[in-house]
């Protein structure tokens, strides 16, 4: 339904006609005008400032409304003599001819995408061409395109002023999840700081320092665990050393040196699994006081079981061994 401008009311309008039949036959024709300000005032509703200009596009590029009236059916692009003829434009728009605005980029964009989308073509303006950037969307009932167009300074200083806000809001929230960051690290390196000076020194033997315990949280929790972990080291350590102890002492309760008895080759090892331990052997004089007696009696003992019952077990059994000897109730024994 074509834009036409009446030869009467020199009004624009749309006009919608169809046939009234009555059994098969046209009896008259029913036509109803859509007043073509609507399109005007639809057009001018377009918010248009610093430049801005909306218009309405006809499948040959006519521009049917527009917020500047003195383009009004004017073509985008030069129209061919056969299209010209086919409009008729004196009889379709009450104009002479249809002068074209030198938008030819324009028009062949539109021509070329339906549906919606944005191209940046040229316009003339005082002879130079200057650029523009427009919006688009094609009206396909009617085939029209509603444009809306900017200079490309004003739509990229807009552009560019986004750009900056967005990228001032990025380096705040930057520098604020910095500030947090470090505030986060710092509340977790004291803590642990205070850890590793409280580790050298228990390292060194200071069994009296203790953990500072901060906040209920990991390491708050770490911090408890460690001063609970210092007295059971310590108590650790002590039997440790007592163990050592108790190993040195059973150590000299053995032979220190195999005995020299004529025509035989005489040695004894031992070795236990923990610190001390239930194996026993011993060279046992006959005649302690006569260092020029090479008898002995040789002793073998293992006690079931290792560690502290096992070696006190052992003590004790040498203990009675060396205590309860009678050689006159047992006889000598000569090797």
């Amino acid at each position: 339904f074509p834009v036409t401008i009446g030869s009467t009311t020199r009004r624009p309008g749309v006009y919608f006609s169809a046939p009234i039949q009555v059994q098969d036959k046209i009896v008259g024709v029913l036509a109803l005008k859509l007043k073509g300000e609507t399109l005007w005032e639809i057009i001018e509703g377009i918010r248009t400032d610093h430049g801005m200009e909306a218009m309405l596009v006809n499948d040959e590029g006519v521009v049917l409304a527009h917020t500047d009236h003195q383009v009004l059916y004017h073509a985008l692009a030069p129209l061919s003599a056969e299209k010209l003829a086919s409009i008729n434009p004196l009889k379709m728009w009450q104009v002479a001819e249809v002068k074209p605005l030198g938008l030819s980029g324009l028009q062949e964009h539109l021509m070329a995408n339906f549906g919606s989308g944005s191209v940046s073509y040229q316009t003339p303006v005082s002879g130079e061409a200057s650029e523009r950037i427009a919006g688009f969307a094609h009206i396909f009932e009617q085939h029209w395109v509603v444009v809306v167009s900017q200079t490309s300074h004003v739509v990229m200083s807009g552009v560019n002023r986004f750009v900056l806000i967005q990228s001032g809001i990025l380096i705040a929230v930057a520098m604020i999840v910095i500030a947090i960051s470090f505030w986060r690290v710092r509340d977790v390196l004291i803590p642990v700081k205070h850890l590793t000076q409280v580790s050298r020194s228990l390292a060194e033997g200071d069994f009296t320092v203790r953990a500072k315990e901060y906040d209920d949280d990991e390491i708050g929790m770490l911090s408890r665990q460690f001063n609970e972990m210092i007295p059971r080291i310590q108590e650790h350590l002590s039997i440790k050393e007592t163990l050592r102890m108790a190993e040195a002492v059973q150590l000299g309760l053995l032979p220190q040196a195999p005995p020299l008895i004529p025509g035989l080759d005489v040695a004894g090892f031992t070795r236990y699994c923990d610190e001390i331990g239930g194996d026993y052997y011993d060279f046992v004089p006959v005649e302690p006081n006569n260092p020029d007696n090479p008898a002995r009696l040789f002793c073998l003992g293992d006690v079931t079981g290792h560690g502290v019952p096992a070696a006190l077990l052992m003590a004790s059994a040498r203990a009675a061994l060396r205590l309860y000897r009678d050689w006159e109730k047992i006889g000598r024994a000569h090797v």
